[in-house]
């Protein structure tokens, strides 16, 4: 994976929030999800961005157990 320290991507001000949630389904079952939303500034690729944020939901050690929502934010073109 490219990072930031080997110049092929630029992840200055880059930010990944969690909003998980764990619904109670009655005696010990519960269910946990999570919303993750990404935002990647400097990085304009869509393709690149992509690959990232794919990359980043498969190393979550959560991702095998959870269901995972992926959003984006808008790309700050300004570099």
């Amino acid at each position: 994976m490219s990072t930031s320290t080997n110049g092929d991507v630029d992840l200055r001000d880059a930010t990944a929030t969690a909003r998980v949630t764990l619904t109670h389904n009655g005696g010990l079952a519960y269910d946990l999800s999570a919303e993750v939303s990404f935002d990647l500034p400097h990085t304009d690729d869509a393709d690149v961005r992509s690959a990232l944020i794919d990359r980043t939901v498969d190393e979550c050690p959560m991702s095998g157990a959870t269901d995972i929502a992926v959003k984006t934010a808008a790309s700050d073109a300004d570099d």
